[in-house]
């Protein structure tokens, strides 16, 4: 029978981590909170219970707790069938689109990546089938809640347990060194995945803060099962959100019903099932006129009033091109020419893969207003992904450069939730060099 401290740990473990803790591990985890009671000099069990509730999941306290709590069993390439249709369908599609559109990136989320095995393997993965990968701007993102395992991820050392039947033999010798009992991994392979302490039930995504917008691939096996239904679908949600149009979502076979991808489109693979989010970007979205754009509201008027930045922001965090589109195009025929009106609608084009138009509203935004950083950073943006690295770094520094001066704290003009902070680790991220 279930004792009132078990409950109280089982409930705290589902509020704030939206985990379910196995009946078979109780023990050791009442163990280590009576431990974390006597080192914190709490009088009772009870009284250290009632204080956990209080602190914020990313306390230390709560870090010691989620590591015993979070136990994540994992090795290269595990469930080959998975990385079998990444490999011969999912990416080889996506690649050919992206080389047509001459649009060389690619952002994709291994979301609670344990100690790193699976990021890393999909590295591994892009190295081989990218012959041009220099060529390439790509963004793995490697998230877990237990910074323990991010730890090792990052040192990029494993042992034996961490290769399997299912790890190709000739990629353990192609990317990984043997010293003694240790394989370390080669440092191509190790540059390109940047790893991030991310709580999937409390951490916004969606979101610039979390480096979580706009996926291509999101990765998540075998997480969700520790999680209740209403968390879970909660979680597929933001993943939704976090996806770009045609994007895809990778879960374990474990994973909850089909009904909670019920948004996403089920695609079919030799003992693997995927979910792909369907296009919303209309074809013709970019081809109407703009004095045609604005008569999309119910009522136009001959002078529309100018929507606000946060309305707009909302619609293109939503990914709804047509209200975004529309608000856009209202604010323009207002008489807003401002910076950031030309950095928005430039930010839209952007992200709906309209590259000329992007470049030419942004070079409109810096003509308004030639320190406008957020347009120079996404100007550097532009250049990569188009394979001009010089002056997409030549971009990057020109930001770089004009956040010397400021807070830290700041949040950027025409960007909802980038800080002078966060914008200097994203541009330091890449030119790959260190923030000192």
């Amino acid at each position: 029978m279930t004792s009132s401290i078990e409950n109280s740990l089982i409930n705290l473990a589902r509020e704030k981590l939206g985990h379910k803790i196995d009946q078979s591990r109780l023990d050791d985890i009442v163990s280590i909170a009576t431990d974390l009671q006597h080192e914190y000099h709490y009088e009772t069990l009870e009284d250290f219970l009632s204080e956990l509730k209080k602190l914020s999941s990313n306390h230390p306290i709560w870090l010691r707790l989620i590591n015993r709590i979070t136990v994540g069993e994992t090795y290269f390439f595990r469930n080959s069938y998975h990385f079998h249709a990444l490999r011969y369908s999912v990416l080889p599609e996506l690649i050919q689109k992206r080389r047509n559109a001459e649009f060389k990136y690619l952002n994709i989320w291994s979301a609670g990546c344990s100690t790193g095995e699976e990021p890393y393997s999909i590295a591994m993965l892009l190295t081989e089938l990218l012959p041009d990968i220099d060529d390439w701007t790509i963004t793995i993102l490697a998230t877990d809640i237990n910074e323990t395992s991010l730890q090792k991820a990052r040192s990029g050392i494993y042992r034996s347990n961490s290769f399997r039947s299912e790890t190709p033999p000739y990629l353990v010798h192609r990317y990984f060194n043997q010293e003694g009992s240790n394989y370390v991994l080669d440092e191509r392979i190790k540059r390109m995945v940047t790893f991030n302490t991310l709580n999937l039930v409390t951490a916004p995504y969606p979101s610039f803060a979390t480096r979580t917008m706009h996926q291509d691939i999101i990765l998540c096996r075998n997480v969700t099962i520790y999680f209740d239904a209403k968390t879970t679908k909660q979680i597929v949600d933001g993943f939704f959100e976090s996806l770009a149009s045609m994007g895809w979502l990778v879960v374990g076979h474990s994973e909850p019903s089909y009904a909670t991808y019920q948004d996403l489109q089920t695609r079919n693979y030799e003992n693997a099932i995927f979910y792909q989010k369907l296009d919303l970007i209309p074809e013709s979205i970019h081809q109407v006129p703009v004095s045609k754009r604005v008569t999309i509201a119910e009522k136009p008027t001959p002078k529309p009033i100018a929507p606000s930045t946060e309305e707009i922001w909302q619609a293109l965090n939503r990914e709804d091109w047509l209200v975004a589109r529309h608000l856009i195009d209202n604010r323009i025929a207002s008489g807003d020419t401002s910076a950031v009106t030309h950095y928005l609608e430039g930010l839209f084009a952007f992200y709906t893969m309209d590259l000329p138009l992007a470049f030419a509203a942004l070079r409109r935004a810096l003509y308004c207003d030639p320190k406008f950083i957020i347009a120079h950073f996404m100007m550097g943006e532009i250049h990569a992904r188009q394979g001009q690295m010089l002056d997409a770094q030549q971009r990057w520094r020109k930001a770089q450069q004009l956040t010397q001066t400021l807070d830290p704290n700041v949040q950027l003009t025409g960007q909802e939730d980038i800080t002078v902070e966060l914008l200097r680790e994203l541009i330091a991220n890449r030119l790959g060099v260190s923030i000192v």
